[in-house]
């Protein structure tokens, strides 16, 4: 008796299906490549697909504290020049004033008297001009430090305007004091890239250890304009 096969189980037949599948495929990459879909890249023998929709954008990242962003409502300036005397533009006896603040205490932040330590509850804030409210360069803000204490002052803001004393400010940095004295330095200097303004605005945020926040003497270094 003779054993009955397929076609497709011979030679003949696998053959015939193995030329089927390829010719079917070879169509299908022909019709992608035309319609775009398939981009061949010849020099590498690889195929890339091409991306459909818009790119992707980098999302902004949050400034990291002390990082000065300048707004640009504010004037900017190069480096302040050795040549030109710098001065405390916040010092009563250099024209400073206070203009705007919750109590008189903010003027003892200003007066040379080194030994006086106010206490300022919840982020209090004032402003402050130059002498006769001119513009001035400035690009170091300095806070007495005369020991570790939980009172002292921890964080803070600077803000900037030229508009005026109660009007929109704008934020050129936040900054971090040490809990400690520094000898040479008892001024801890906080610098940024020098600005042009007339109003400066000196925001508390907290203390090292305590809800009150304590602080002496303020300096703002720079130049009348």
């Amino acid at each position: 008796m003779i054993e009955k096969h397929s076609f497709w189980s011979t030679m003949p037949g696998i053959l015939t299906g193995i030329a089927g599948i390829i010719t079917a495929l070879g169509g299908l990459l022909l019709v992608m490549s035309q319609t775009g879909f398939l981009d061949e890249n010849g020099d590498k023998g690889t195929t890339t697909f091409k991306q459909s929709g818009p790119p992707n954008v980098p999302s902004e990242k949050t400034p990291a504290i002390n990082k000065v962003v300048i707004p640009q409502s504010i004037t900017t300036t190069s480096p302040l020049s050795d040549k030109i005397e710098r001065i405390n533009l916040l010092s009563i006896e250099n024209g400073g004033q206070l203009l705007v603040a919750d109590s008189n205490y903010w003027l003892e932040t200003i007066d040379g008297d080194e030994k006086k330590f106010n206490f300022y509850a919840g982020k209090p804030e004032a402003v402050f001009g130059f002498k006769d409210e001119q513009p001035a360069t400035f690009d170091t803000f300095t806070t007495l430090i005369e020991g570790t204490d939980d009172y002292n002052l921890k964080k803070f803001e600077l803000l900037v305007s030229n508009e005026s004393p109660t009007g929109k400010f704008a934020s050129i940095g936040k900054f971090e004091a040490q809990n400690v004295k520094l000898f040479k330095t008892p001024y801890q200097e906080f610098k940024f890239q020098p600005v042009t303004a007339k109003f400066l605005k000196i925001k508390l945020l907290s203390a090292h250890e305590r809800r009150f926040i304590g602080a002496r003497e303020f300096q703002l270094m720079g130049n009348l304009q």
